[in-house]
């Protein structure tokens, strides 16, 4: 009976621990949720900025090859995205 009530004891602090844990996890996560919202946002924004310059960028080769058709095409930039 002894070890019975033991093992519980036990047991009971370990689930303690455990909880004192997850609570102390869940708070991170509820603390981090704005910061990971706003660096979402600002992804997202930029995202966006960067679609609408490559857009132009091509428009922008496309009026020049127009007007200076036997200009040699540029050389692909190390930086620029493939898509």
């Amino acid at each position: 009976m002894q070890e019975e009530r033991r093992q519980l004891e036990e047991g009971s602090d370990v689930l303690k621990t455990l909880k004192a844990q997850l609570d102390g996890v869940e708070q991170t996560i509820a603390e981090s949720q704005p910061q990971l919202d706003a660096a979402t946002r600002e992804h997202s924004k930029l995202e966006e900025r960067r679609t609408e310059a490559e857009r132009q960028r091509g428009a922008a080769e496309a009026d020049v090859a127009a007007l200076f058709p036997k200009l040699e095409p540029r050389a692909p930039r190390p930086w620029a995205s493939t898509g």
